[in-house]
C-alpha cells in the first residue's frame, strides 16, 4: 500500500505543478461571494475560506477550507465550458480531495472509480456546480456527496 501512496502523491503533486500559471484569487463565504459545502461520511461540511485558482482558461481549481482547518480541493484539467467531468481512475488529470489535517487526507486519484465535478456555469463573473467522489489513502475510503459551491469572481 506504500507504493500506491505514494504513486498517488507524486501524481497529485505533479498536476498540481503542470498547471501552475497564472493568478489565485480568494473569496470568503462571510462577504457574500462564495459558498462551498458537501457531505463527509454523512456528515455536514462547510467552508469558510475560499480560494478559487484559474491558471489558463482549460483549468479550474477550487479549495474551501473549513473552520476546523479540513479542505476540500477539486481540480478540472481541460475544461471549456459548463459540463460534467469525471473524476478518479476514468480521469488522470481530474481530482477531487478531502483532506482532514496534515497527516490524513483521501483523493478520487487513480485508485478510486467513481466521482463527478458537475460545472452548471462558468464564466467571467463566478462559477457554481455539485461535486460527489469516493476518497481514498489505499486503506481507508471517504464519501464526500452533495458538494456545492457557487463562487463570484
Amino acid at each position: 500500500m506504500t507504493i500506491q501512496k505514494t504513486l498517488l502523491f507524486i501524481g497529485l503533486i505533479s498536476i498540481c505543478l503542470l498547471g501552475c500559471k497564472k493568478s489565485t484569487s480568494s473569496v470568503v463565504p462571510d462577504d457574500g461571494k462564495g459558498t462551498m459545502s458537501a457531505s463527509i461520511d454523512g456528515t455536514d461540511w462547510s467552508a469558510v475560506k475560499i480560494t478559487l485558482s484559474i491558471w489558463t482558461s482549460s483549468q479550474l481549481h477550487i479549495k474551501g477550507e473549513a473552520s476546523d482547518g479540513s479542505l476540500i480541493q477539486i481540480s478540472i484539467m481541460g475544461i471549456d465550458g459548463p459540463g460534467t467531468y469525471p473524476v478518479g481512475a476514468v480521469s488522470s488529470t481530474n481530482i477531487a480531495m478531502y483532506r482532514k489535517n496534515d497527516d490524513e487526507a483521501w483523493s478520487s486519484g487513480f485508485l478510486t472509480p467513481e466521482g463527478t465535478i458537475n460545472v452548471e456555469s462558468l464564466s467571467t463573473g463566478g462559477t457554481k456546480g455539485t461535486f460527489s467522489f469516493i476518497g481514498t489513502d489505499a486503506e481507508t475510503e471517504k464519501t464526500i456527496s452533495n458538494g456545492k459551491f457557487d463562487i463570484n469572481f
